[in-house]
């Protein structure tokens, strides 16, 4: 069996296939739209970037510390090999994080809220605050009312539990690979399995 390191990996990467969620709130179209539009799928991947994944490592498992203090660089070279195997499996798994969050969104907005909301969402300000993640106050000039965004700010601690449960989850065939790619970096720095 492989080492310490990939213990921790698995945690970075996940532990059980998903379900979508079941319900009316998650099905309405516009509460869809409105997750794809706060969280596009750039975006999301783009956040559990290499160097969260090594900073993560190095702090979760005292084993993973010890064996980058004897091989330097060996951390960032695990997370390397890793990242392509997590963005697939993200890609893939998009539409399940959009059902969750529609179902959030859903379930708190009517469809006229809803639809107010996709407009400004998809709007060039709207996306660049969605882009920048600001947790500031509207654009000026902008058509909608403020407090359906600061709503929209209220779910985020929901919204944002849900995008770390669904990034802990994993894809059939993503241990096998994590194994295979941990493993040759082992190999790579001449360190053992154990």
């Amino acid at each position: 069996m492989l080492a310490s390191g990939l213990g921790a990996m698995a945690l970075m990467l996940g532990g059980a296939m998903q379900t979508a969620p079941v319900g009316e709130a998650a099905s309405r179209p516009a509460a869809l739209t409105l997750a794809r539009l706060l969280y596009p799928e750039a975006l999301v991947v783009k956040a559990a970037g290499t160097d969260g994944m090594v900073a993560q490592l190095l702090a979760s498992d005292p084993r993973m510390k010890a064996r980058e203090d004897r091989h330097p660089g060996i951390v960032r070279a695990m997370a390397q090999a890793v990242q392509p195997l997590r963005v697939r499996s993200m890609r893939e798994r998009m539409p399940v994080l959009w059902q969750r969050q529609a179902a959030i969104y859903g379930a708190a907005f009517t469809e006229p809220e809803l639809a107010t909301l996709n407009r400004f969402y998809a709007s060039p300000p709207g996306q660049a605050l969605v882009a920048t993640m600001q947790s500031g106050t509207v654009p000026p000039n902008e058509t909608i009312p403020a407090g359906l965004v600061d709503r929209v700010r209220a779910l985020r601690p929901r919204t944002e539990e849900t995008v770390l449960t669904w990034m802990m989850e994993e894809q059939p065939w993503e241990w096998g690979e994590t194994e295979k790619a941990v493993a040759g970096v082992m190999t790579r720095f001449g360190e053992s399995g154990e």
